[in-house]
């Protein structure tokens, strides 16, 4: 499979060191061509500009519900086009753009983004509706022109009506070691 993986550079948490040493050993295993560490939206596209052909383009980092972030700087459905573009240049027709975020697809906003950011691109884009670790749960893809299908309810807690975590027995969780975005979801 041909894919790329863009990390967030601008972040300083602990988890961000997760991503730094992660992404070379997707690298060293084959599982991609090349990883890039970015601190802003802009390189993040200019990195995606650099292919065509690719299968698969994963961004780790952090989001909540209706975007993804790089540090303080959101990608959301209002701000998306110039990435987008990005994205539908440098995959195949039957590629898929995957946030491997927190909660970017939860709720409205995580609806709304995800039909802007796969109508934008043309191409089908995947992300979580619950907050990740080890395991992530409420994976789900919108294609081009089409609804986000599931519920807006799914993956927020009803009285803080912020996301809730991951975990076993949630709707669509594979284990954050889980290489390939699952073809059904």
């Amino acid at each position: 499979m041909r894919r790329i993986i863009l990390y967030d550079t601008a972040d300083t948490s602990a988890v961000s060191y997760t991503w730094a040493l992660g992404t070379p050993f997707y690298k060293a295993i084959g599982a991609c061509l090349e990883f890039y560490p970015v601190k802003c939206w802009a390189e993040a596209t200019q990195k995606v500009s650099m292919y065509t052909g690719l299968d698969e383009i994963q961004f780790w980092g952090h989001g909540s519900p209706g975007c993804a972030l790089i540090g303080k700087e959101h990608l959301s459905a209002n701000d998306n086009e110039n990435f987008a573009q990005a994205v539908k240049q440098a995959l195949k027709l039957e590629g898929a753009l995957w946030f491997r975020t927190c909660a970017s697809f939860a709720g409205d906003l995580g609806k709304e983004f995800a039909k802007s950011i796969s109508s934008n691109s043309q191409r089908r884009c995947a992300g979580s509706t619950f907050k990740i670790g080890m395991f992530h749960s409420g994976i789900h893809s919108c294609l081009p022109n089409w609804d986000a299908n599931w519920l807006s309810t799914e993956g927020i807690d009803p009285v803080t009506k912020k996301p809730t975590s991951s975990g076993l027995g949630k709707p669509n969780t594979i284990l954050c070691l889980q290489i390939s975005l699952p073809k059904s979801w």
